[in-house]
């Protein structure tokens, strides 16, 4: 999971008079665009037919948020449909314990430990409560297919960033611009798993 910041609304949200005009194209392309063709919760680059426009707040349970531009996301269809459904767990306040990558600041509720997330501790040792319950109720360190692709992007990178190393100490310049550019593409915005390599504790 990565920062993300909300593009402007799309003007058919505001234009339009229709229940559903959460579901139009125009507003489905601008969540693609904005989150880097990636689900907002793990990462994972979305195929054309595996992704959704998701409800941060269940429309079901807050129907007057159907259309909110803030309350929509791009999901996957294993983050969507198979964990997080209808679920909405909130706190004593009546806040919410899942993050939300545009409006969250991450760096207070979770982090990487090499490819594994790790819920924040404060200065007294406890866990995040929003950083340990998305972390649970997404299985985002549960899911094998996930786990295992962002450890083996872990052992790339950092293989990766050996040779860079090892060539630019010996002045190689062809070979740290080939690594250097491999590296360059790893650490881009439109990466997989970039919250991996970028927010480590």
């Amino acid at each position: 999971m990565i920062p993300l910041k909300k593009s402007p609304s799309p003007t058919i949200l505001t234009t339009s008079s229709s229940e559903e005009r959460w579901q139009h194209p125009s507003v489905k392309e601008q969540l693609k665009q904005d989150q880097h063709n990636k689900c907002a919760y793990c990462e994972t680059k979305c195929g054309e037919n595996y992704w959704d426009t998701e409800h941060f707040h269940p429309k079901s349970e807050y129907p007057e948020k159907k259309n909110s531009w803030n309350n929509l996301l791009f999901a996957c269809h294993v983050c969507n449909r198979t964990y997080k459904k209808e679920e909405f767990p909130l706190d004593n306040n009546g806040e919410p314990l899942l993050l939300n990558p545009y409006f969250d600041d991450l760096d207070k509720h979770i982090k990487f430990r090499r490819w594994l997330l790790v819920a924040v501790e404060n200065s007294e040792g406890i866990e995040s409560l929003k950083g340990r319950t998305t972390i649970d109720l997404l299985r985002l360190n549960s899911r094998s297919v996930l786990v295992e692709k962002r450890r083996e992007l872990w052992d790339n990178f950092h293989t990766i960033l050996r040779l860079y190393k090892s060539a630019k100490s010996k002045n190689n310049a062809e070979n740290t611009k080939i690594f250097g550019d491999i590296l360059r593409k790893m650490l881009s915005k439109d990466a997989e798993y970039l919250g991996m390599l970028t927010r480590q504790l």
